[in-house]
């Protein structure tokens, strides 16, 4: 069984490394590199060195208009507002946006996806693949509808200590963890 694990994340691994060979950097500073594809509707972010701020200014980016986003956080070991600065700014009116944070994250701090007024109508889909500790904050998640929230331990197989708090004023349609210890 741990052989079987390991083999896919060494396959997981490698699609990820595909997936960024075929994009473009879009967004590099001392901390964080992130890769477009498709003109921005896919956006592969890697954490070069762990930081307590996060710090992604979207507004640098010059996405055309899409439906339907996907990004994806590699090594991300603490989530925070600052995440996801002029992101509402920067990313108009989708229908739709997929967030896959892939090995790592410890801690998310609140409000992470402030201001909420701009995901009200937005299905968002959050998918946490192999997180470490995932702490989370009072009001992390707090005043967004969700779609699914998923965590899927592949590696580490910590014990969760969940946070409801983290989800107030929140619309969650699915949570989903599996391959954990307990929580």
């Amino acid at each position: 069984m741990v052989r079987f694990k390991y083999i896919f994340y060494t396959i997981h691994l490698i699609l990820i490394t595909n997936l960024i060979k075929s994009q473009t950097i879009c967004l590099n500073n001392s901390f964080i590199t992130c890769d477009c594809k498709d003109n921005q509707s896919s956006v592969t972010c890697i954490e070069n060195s762990p930081s307590n701020n996060t710090f992604i200014d979207w507004s640098t980016l010059s996405p055309s208009t899409h439906p339907y986003y996907k990004f994806y956080f590699i090594n991300f070991t603490r989530l925070t507002s600052f995440t996801f600065t002029k992101f509402s700014l920067t990313f108009l009116s989708p229908e739709q946006i997929d967030f896959s944070f892939i090995n790592g994250i410890d801690e998310i701090a609140s409000d992470i996806f402030y201001p909420w007024e701009y995901f009200r109508n937005i299905s968002v889909r959050i998918e946490f693949q192999s997180p470490r500790n995932f702490r989370l904050a009072d009001n992390a998640f707090s005043g967004m509808k969700y779609q699914e929230f998923l965590i899927n331990n592949t590696i580490h197989h910590p014990s969760y200590n969940f946070n409801l708090k983290a989800f107030n004023q929140a619309i969650v349609n699915g949570i989903n963890i599996e391959n954990s210890n307990k929580i």
